[in-house]
């Protein structure tokens, strides 16, 4: 599924971040798995920028914070 929403690129960006968005910092895992799709899309997910900030601020989880510093690096 994960190469699936890559593939289909900037068109899923927009689930991907409502996703996102309703997480909290209990869904480490689930947020380095759509973190780590937003980054491999790349420039396309720009508009993700701002939940992943939302989760750099929120999370402790040192996977997921370089999972989103890595991603912020990709897309911007």
């Amino acid at each position: 599924a994960e190469d699936a929403l890559v593939k289909i690129g900037k068109a899923s960006v927009t689930p991907i971040i409502l996703k996102l968005d309703k997480t909290t910092d209990q869904d480490g895992g689930l947020q380095y798995r759509l973190i780590t799709i937003l980054g491999k899309i790349g420039k396309d997910a720009a508009a993700a920028a701002g939940s992943i900030q939302r989760i750099l601020k929120i999370n402790r989880n040192k996977d997921v914070i370089y999972a989103a510093e890595a991603a912020l690096q990709v897309i911007r």
